[in-house]
């Protein structure tokens, strides 16, 4: 069967971002880890990254060994986005993600973002790399937690 074929199948493409469109799997294997060794606890590897990292984030520090109690969750999610936020733009597309979007609009396939990124940040970064005519709906969230966006799909 033919990759024309199976696409006719389906009317939309729902898409995540992060480490799915955007290549920021290496820039958040690097946060962890200052975070991690700041608390005086071993890094991680991109590979370890990749296996642990689930949402709720929450969930994903637990496993790598970080204090979520307290306050502690609530400070190191502002660690992790400050640091972030000032070096997201380092980061790149993943290969062949254009083409893809590109193959999906020739095809007349509609697209959509669907990310725990806050929805703020999930537009300008769209625009910065140019893809906002791919989509015709991006939905993120309205924190910097990253509990789910389950509920955000369903709308």
């Amino acid at each position: 069967m033919t990759a024309e074929k199976i696409i006719k199948k389906y009317k939309h493409v729902i898409w995540d971002w992060n480490g799915t469109i955007l290549d920021d799997s290496k820039l958040c294997t690097e946060i962890i880890n200052t975070i991690l060794t700041k608390r005086n606890l071993p890094p991680i590897t991109l590979e370890e990254y990749r296996q642990k990292f689930t949402f709720p984030v929450i969930d994903y520090y637990k496993a790598v060994g970080l204090d979520v109690t307290g306050n502690n969750f609530e400070t190191m999610s502002h660690e992790f986005i400050n640091e972030y936020e000032a070096k997201k733009l380092n980061c790149g597309l993943f290969k062949g993600a254009v083409e893809l979007l590109e193959y999906f609009t020739k095809h007349n396939l509609s697209q959509s973002v669907l990310s725990a990124y806050s929805q703020h940040t999930l537009e300008e970064i769209i625009n910065y790399f140019g893809l906002t005519t791919y989509f015709v709906k991006l939905v993120g969230l309205n924190n910097i937690y990253a509990a789910s966006k389950l509920e955000n799909g369903i709308k």
